[in-house]
C-alpha cells in the first residue's frame, strides 16, 4: 500500500466554484487531486492511463448530460472498481448501475463531504491474501 500521501482523487466539477468547493473540502486530506475536465476525460483517466490510478472519482453528477452520465459507465465496464462521491441529484438506478458509493445532494454540505470520503477508508492498508502453494 503506498504511503497515505500517494492516495489519488479524480475531481470533475466544470464550475469552478464547486471546484473550488471539493478542494477546500479535502484540504486537510492527504490526496493527491487530479482534474478530469470532460466525461470523456474520467473514463480516460480511470482506465487507459497508467498506474497508479485513483481509487476515488468526486463528479458533480447535476453537470453531467445523460449521455455523458451513460458514457461514464465505461469506468465500470472496463474494470475500475474504485470509489464514486456523486454530487447533486442522482437517479437510484444511476447509483445503482454505477455503484455509487455517496450522493451528496444540493446544498453541498462540505462537512458531509469530508465524512464521505472519510468512511471509504482509502487510507487503510490493504491484507495481504496468502497464496495457496501446492
Amino acid at each position: 500500500m503506498p504511503p497515505k500521501s500517494q492516495s489519488r482523487v479524480l475531481l470533475f466539477a466544470p464550475d469552478a466554484s464547486v471546484m473550488t468547493w471539493i478542494e477546500r473540502a479535502l484540504d486537510n486530506r492527504p490526496y493527491v487531486f487530479q482534474v478530469a475536465q470532460t466525461a470523456k476525460e474520467i473514463v480516460t483517466i480511470l482506465v487507459d492511463d497508467p498506474p497508479p490510478r485513483p481509487q476515488l472519482l468526486v463528479a458533480d453528477f447535476d453537470a453531467l448530460s445523460a449521455a455523458e452520465a451513460l458514457g461514464v459507465h465505461a469506468i465500470r465496464d472496463r474494470g475500475w472498481f474504485g470509489a464514486v462521491v456523486a454530487l447533486g441529484n442522482v437517479s437510484r438506478s444511476l447509483c445503482a448501475s454505477l455503484n455509487i458509493n455517496a450522493v451528496l445532494p444540493r446544498p453541498l454540505d462540505p462537512v458531509l463531504l469530508r465524512e464521505a470520503v472519510g468512511a471509504l477508508r482509502l487510507d487503510d492498508a490493504t491484507t495481504r491474501i496468502p497464496t495457496i502453494r501446492r
